[in-house]
């Protein structure tokens, strides 16, 4: 492409990335501005809301505070059901209870309770008996302190409500019973249908309770049922914990679109409102000033295509001229001459284009005579190359056959030394092995001789059962007698001492036995320490000849060692002279190409000069 066309693609390329760079910035800056703008309306949109529900739910508990202290309330808690004027009482409140009704839209139905929490009035009837415990914790009670139940769907339309109740007090400060309506949740979430943020439809409010359920939505399907954002479960779990919920707004994924999530708590219930809005809805402002910024940024550019065209076409008029010149010079034409005489930067091009062609004739003339004297050098210098080539050819050969010769005695030796090295192993291995066998037969002698001391002991021991069973027999001896002096009556004594003088005589005859044995073992025992003494001997003198052995081995594998690293060297410098030997042949040859390559570049420099117009 020539400067004619890359002049004005630049100036266009400079000035569309300056507008894209300027209008990336713009974009990103008014969108962070926006979305830190969306964020503080939806903390106040959210907290306003909160605010509205707090403030409904405090009415609807100031109406029955008020209630609590109408005197007809209070002498219904105090009478006993027994009593003559119970039952007027009663049903001049439920006429009370059911004007109070009808007057509010928000309540479902109102009650009327005593101190033990069983229904006593109610606008509902079939409600009378029942116990508001089902509704109501009455365990925590204390004066002035309104009851909150859990949102939970009505018997009676099935729609979500609240539970709510007030103290009855009595003239001495006492609990006497309760008074509470059921209020719709309707009453609080029918002033969060046309919450949005701005004028973003896809923006909502949604309130969820303390169990994950969703008491509003826009979606009524979706209104009863647990939360679907993780976001806000997690926020839900941090209530169940007890932990300070603080008013925040955070990002999440929702069905593929990134949204924005603003949520307060409301302490009073421990609902959660929620208010959300997709991103690219609220950026959408955004992206229509993108829009106009890229018309803007075409715009500028056709603009800057048409300027550099001009300018273009201004700065390459003499730089076309000067462009001829240098085509014809390339070609051979050393007579051409520029006649641009302006005063800029192509008027000192033009006059040094001048200058250079003068100094390229001079150039080309001394190119000529010098081409042909390389050519007669490179000659000479070729025909003293091969003489030294054939001599370092030669060289190299003899050098070849000695690294070979030195290759097999270093294998040898390092054959002859891994074979001295492997014996040094084995005897060492000889050398242990013994050593264990000393031990284990010093272990063997100490073990025998222990055995001969039991064997003495249990000599002695033998001879004190012997001793036993000869007293043994006296005494079976002696009552025998005895027995006999005593006629009948000492039959039976008699029978008992010859069973007890039988038992005696074998006993001192096992023990012999015994004895006998013994002696036999502990004489076999010394025997086998006389063994065990030149077992010790003789493996002590293996010992010491294999330690011989060994030094004897490793002085040879030293030798081996220190003969292999000087053959090694000797290789190693031999592979070394050797290679500078290949080295000098291969310089040899590049220089002999060289001054080839050089006597014909002096020709063909020669023939080429040959062809300008001096």
């Amino acid at each position: 492409m020539s400067l004619r066309f890359k002049l004005p693609l630049i100036i266009v390329g400079i000035v569309v990335i300056a507008i894209s760079i300027t209008g990336i910035i713009i974009f990103y800056g008014a969108q962070d501005i926006l979305l830190r703008q969306s964020k503080k309306e939806m903390i106040s949109v959210v907290e306003r809301g909160t605010e509205t529900i707090s403030a409904l739910l405090e009415a609807a508990i100031r109406e029955l505070q008020v209630l609590a202290g109408d005197d007809l309330f209070l002498k219904l808690v105090a009478d006993s059901p027994y009593s003559g004027e119970f039952g007027q009482t009663q049903a001049a409140v439920q006429t009370r209870l059911n004007a109070y009704v009808e007057k509010c839209e928000h309540v479902e139905r109102a009650f009327i309770a005593d101190f033990a929490g069983k229904i006593i009035a109610d606008s509902n009837r079939i409600y009378l008996n029942r116990q508001i415990g089902d509704y109501f914790n009455l365990n925590r009670i204390s004066p002035n302190e309104p009851l909150l139940s859990q949102v939970r769907r009505t018997d009676i339309s099935g729609e979500l409500i609240i539970f709510l109740a007030y103290p009855i007090i009595n003239a001495q400060g006492r609990v006497n019973g309760f008074i509470g309506s059921s209020v719709r949740l309707s009453y609080f979430s029918k002033h969060l249908k046309d919450i949005q943020i701005g004028q973003h439809n896809t923006s909502y409010a949604y309130l969820v309770a303390a169990d994950r359920t969703m008491l509003y939505h826009p979606e009524p399907s979706k209104i009863g049922l647990p939360v679907e954002n993780e976001t806000i479960n997690r926020v839900v779990t941090q209530i169940q914990a007890g932990e300070q919920i603080q008013t925040a707004v955070e990002d999440y994924l929702y069905q593929g679109l990134i949204k924005l999530a603003a949520y307060r708590l409301i302490p009073e219930v421990n609902w959660l409102l929620v208010v959300t809005g997709d991103v690219k809805d609220i950026t959408s402002p955004v992206r229509q000033l993108a829009g106009y910024i890229s018309l803007v940024a075409c715009l500028v550019a056709l603009g800057a295509t048409l300027i550099g065209v001009g300018i273009s076409a201004r700065i390459t008029k003499p730089i076309v001229a000067l462009e001829k010149c240098f085509l014809q010079s390339a070609q051979g034409n050393l007579q051409v001459q520029t006649k641009i005489e302006s005063r800029d930067e192509l008027g000192r091009l033009s006059a040094s284009f001048n200058h250079m062609i003068s100094e390229q004739k001079e150039i080309i003339e001394n190119i000529l005579s010098a081409s042909e004297s390389v050519r007669n050098g490179t000659e000479e210098i070729a025909r003293g190359n091969d003489d030294l080539s054939q001599r370092t050819q030669e060289q190299a050969a003899t050098l070849e056959e000695i690294a070979t010769t030195m290759e097999e005695i270093h294998q040898a030796n390092t054959t002859v030394m891994e074979n001295a090295e492997q014996a040094e192993k084995i005897v060492q291995t000889t050398l242990e092995a013994v050593s264990a066998g000393e031990k284990s037969i010093s272990q063997t002698r100490t073990a025998m001789w222990e055995i001969s001391e039991s064997s003495k002991q249990i000599s002695e021991i033998i001879q004190v059962v012997n001793d036993i069973a000869f007293q043994t027999n006296l005494l079976a001896l002696n009552a025998a007698v005895e027995a006999a002096r005593a006629g009948e009556h000492g039959r039976g004594f008699a029978i008992v001492a010859a069973e007890v003088r039988n038992l005696a005589g074998k006993s001192a005859e096992a023990a012999k036995e015994i004895e006998s044995l013994i002696n036999e073992s502990v004489n076999r025992v010394e025997i086998g320490n006389q063994f065990m003494e030149h077992s010790v001997k003789a493996l002590q003198q293996i010992i010491e000849n294999a330690k011989k052995t060994s030094a004897v081995i490793l002085e040879v594998t030293n030798s081996i060692r220190k003969q292999t690293m000087a053959s090694q060297e000797i290789q190693t410098s031999i592979n070394q002279l050797n290679e500078v030997t290949q080295q000098n042949a291969a310089m040899v040859e590049e220089i002999n190409a060289t001054s080839q390559t050089l006597k014909h570049k002096a020709e063909a420099l020669k023939e080429k000069v040959s062809r300008f117009k001096v």
